[in-house]
């Protein structure tokens, strides 16, 4: 990711949160990425746990839970948080 980002640490899962100037830059960093795996095409991550990548306007999340129901309130909670 081209900025720095902070990681959240929500009961059984990891949150790695981007802050971008703007969606422009999200979508820089965000659309080459292969989104099931959450990595470039050519490249191979090993996630400690199934990533998700979320991507709200100026925000870029990569979510780690093995919990599918942690994982929606998670999503639906960053979707929803206002942002400048």
């Amino acid at each position: 990711m081209g900025v720095e980002g902070v990681l959240y640490r929500v009961e059984q899962a990891e949150v790695q949160v981007y802050l971008y100037a703007d969606a422009v830059a999200v979508a820089r960093d965000t659309d080459p990425l292969d989104t099931t795996r959450v990595a470039p095409p050519t490249m191979q991550v090993s996630w400690r746990m199934p990533p998700t990548l979320i991507v709200d306007n100026n925000l870029a999340a990569i979510l780690l839970t093995r919990d599918d129901a942690l994982r929606q309130k998670i999503r639906a909670v960053i979707e929803k948080s206002p942002r400048e």
